[in-house]
């Protein structure tokens, strides 16, 4: 049974799947979640890309979300087997109701609206990039608001900046400090 596992939430394009890799780097292992959304290049591997009936006739999800028209969703088999898992805030919530048994350890990676637009309009092929960010962005809006205004509350957590360099150098930072700390 899994005791503990680091949550990692952030809006579109704040850099969530660049701390991953640093924690994969590391010897981590991420939940690699369920979509029904296509892929936005070829060789993407950042989700399960699956169709909304094959979404259909999973029963063991976790977490779920929709961005859109999209769904995105973890099974308890998948964190079993994995060291973290990236998400966002009504996912945090749908596991520590769903998964009370697990320790979780929440990292919130913050960039402001620019930054993450910029980015996201890099990481993909599709020409209609912008309308998708900014569609994202609108869906994340409630609920982001939500948890930035409650991150006070929540237990278990670390907020990091991902704007410069050097918020590059503290992400790196942070990610071996939580490594080791999930070692013990």
């Amino acid at each position: 049974m899994k005791e503990k596992m680091i949550l990692i939430a952030g809006r579109t394009g704040a850099g969530k799947d660049t701390f991953a890799s640093m924690l994969r780097e590391m010897g981590m292992k991420g939940v690699v979640s369920y979509t029904t959304r296509k892929k936005r290049y070829e060789t993407e591997d950042t989700h399960i890309f699956i169709s909304k009936d094959e979404a259909d006739k999973i029963t063991d999800k976790v977490a779920t979300t929709q961005i859109g028209e999209y769904e995105y969703f973890a099974t308890r088999s998948q964190l079993e087997e994995a060291d973290f898992y990236i998400v966002d805030p009504n996912g945090i919530e749908e596991l520590k109701q769903n998964c009370p048994d697990i320790d979780f350890k929440i990292v919130y990676i913050y960039s402001d609206f620019d930054i993450r637009k910029q980015r996201a309009l890099k990481r993909s092929e599709n020409p209609d990039e912008l309308k998708v960010f900014i569609s994202r962005n609108m869906d994340e809006m409630r609920q982001f608001i939500q948890f930035e205004n409650d991150l006070c509350l929540q237990k278990n957590l670390t907020v990091l900046r991902n704007e410069t360099e050097k918020d590059m150098q503290t992400l790196k930072k942070e990610a071996e400090i939580i490594y080791t700390a999930c070692q013990n």
